[in-house]
């Protein structure tokens, strides 16, 4: 486990995943982030990439040196589960990078660089993506985050306790299919309520999946609290509301460029919604930045 400390917070991170594992609070004694030890979803904070989501069929058609090829493809993309080298380390920043490799051409075609640095800054940490592209070919892909922020600051606390707040109240909804694996790519007007309570019952079927939100920041609150988290993610167009259907107390809020794939989709990664294409020997950056209070 990696750390970066000041004499507000003590951050964790593990070089699985290059994935946030704590986010402590040294003077109020809180946990920011969920431990992922117990309930049905057993991480933190994955990070997500090449893609976000379901994939249909499972699979992807590319185009690569003149020609069409289908590739196998998990769900949410594979840099989650690898092991990444840590290539900067200073007082204020941890930074790490997965590189491509034959087994991972088996999966996606590109020669890549995928970096996550975490900079620290008082009670601000900076998440960063950055993708560079080192193919000779334009390369294709989605990016974004899966944080589970936690709902327990105190044991006693309740899931209801806590409460969202958007500075946009109105955006888009796409809808999941019944089974919770797609989404129609018919937009629904949505009003964000205000506050946005946190309930089981609401995320029981479906997550939200929002687009076209102008003020790209959300906080989370416990109710007659000073604590809690805010979280700007001005790079990325989508955002995504979820919690698993069980006890356990996390709200994960999600930024993300892509999302997972419409029930209409072709398949041809082309035509993914929110598709980047970045050309080759380019890189691109994509910063997440959450204050805690």
């Amino acid at each position: 486990m990696y750390r970066l400390e000041n004499e507000l917070l003590k951050i964790e991170i593990e070089s699985k995943g290059a994935e946030l594992k704590s986010v402590f609070g040294k003077i109020d004694k809180i946990e920011y982030i969920w431990p992922g030890t117990e309930g049905s979803f057993q991480k933190s904070a994955p990070n997500l990439f090449p893609f976000i989501g379901n994939i249909k069929n499972g699979e992807i058609n590319y185009p690569y040196k003149g020609k069409r090829i289908i590739l196998p493809m998990d769900k949410h993309g594979f840099v989650r589960d690898m092991e990444f080298e840590l290539i900067k380390e200073e007082k204020d920043i941890l930074e790490f990078q997965l590189k491509w490799n034959e087994l991972l051409k088996s999966k996606y075609p590109y020669e890549f660089l995928f970096k996550v640095k975490y900079e620290l800054k008082e009670n601000i940490l900076i998440q960063s993506y950055i993708v560079e592209n080192i193919d000779e070919e334009p390369m294709f892909y989605h990016v974004g985050g899966h944080t589970a922020f936690n709902c327990e600051y105190m044991k006693e606390d309740k899931f209801e306790d806590y409460y969202l707040k958007f500075y946009d109240k109105k955006c888009i909804e796409y809808n999941m299919d019944k089974g919770g694996q797609f989404v129609s790519s018919e937009k629904i007007n949505l009003d964000l309520e205000d506050p946005f309570k946190l309930y089981k019952k609401r995320f029981k079927e479906h997550a939200y999946v929002l687009d076209e939100i102008k003020n790209k920041k959300i906080s989370l609150r416990k109710n007659n609290s000073k604590n809690g988290v805010d979280i700007e993610f001005e790079d990325f167009p989508l955002v995504t509301l979820w919690s698993s259907g069980d006890n356990s107390k996390f709200i994960c809020l999600e930024p993300w460029v892509g999302t997972t794939d419409f029930i209409e989709n072709s398949g041809k990664v082309e035509e993914k919604y929110l598709i980047e294409q970045l050309e080759p020997k380019n890189k691109k950056e994509y910063k997440q930045i959450m204050k805690f209070m």
